[in-house]
């Protein structure tokens, strides 16, 4: 048992290394399966990324939510443990949404969904609390890396480091 926490304290010890020298760890939860809200305003977008997710074994919940404002309710009300959101939608756009739902929930995963590529627009979704930034045209080929999130109360692992 004393070696299991050896492990773990060391595995802090160098994630926290990580964080300081700005160098962020590949984090992947394990075990479990995960609740997931999908917050787009196109209904077809967020119908297919639906049923893609919902076919996974991992996947339990597939929630949805229109605008940021119907996000950000269903995010405190359902406690999701991975939020994909749409950059630009009516009400509460994506980067607000997703500020907001991490001062709710700090501990959820969002990323960030949008149309427009570059880095301007990754590090505005970073600025407001986003742990990733997809585009639209590479979502589907990345759903691989959010397929592998799971766990209700999840644990973060860096892959990066040897057990």
């Amino acid at each position: 048992m004393s070696e299991c926490r050896s492990h773990e304290k060391q595995v802090l010890q160098e994630l926290i290394a990580k964080a300081r020298s700005g160098t962020p760890p590949e984090l992947i939860p394990m075990g479990g399966t995960m609740n997931v809200l999908i917050a787009d305003d196109n209904p077809i977008f967020r119908s297919a990324l639906k049923q893609v997710l919902g076919s996974r074994p991992n996947i339990e919940e597939v929630w949805e939510a229109e605008d940021g404002e119907q996000a950000v309710r269903l995010a405190r009300e359902l406690r999701p443990d991975l939020v994909l959101i749409d950059l630009a939608m009516p009400r509460i756009d994506g980067m607000e949404a997703t500020r907001l739902i991490k001062e709710l929930q700090p501990a959820v995963r969002v990323i960030v969904l949008s149309v427009h590529e570059g880095a301007i627009y990754h590090q505005a979704a970073t600025a407001n609390g986003a742990d990733e930034f997809f585009t639209k045209s590479e979502c589907f080929s990345r759903l691989e890396e959010v397929g592998r999130l799971r766990g209700r109360a999840p644990v973060w692992v860096d892959q990066s480091v040897e057990e």
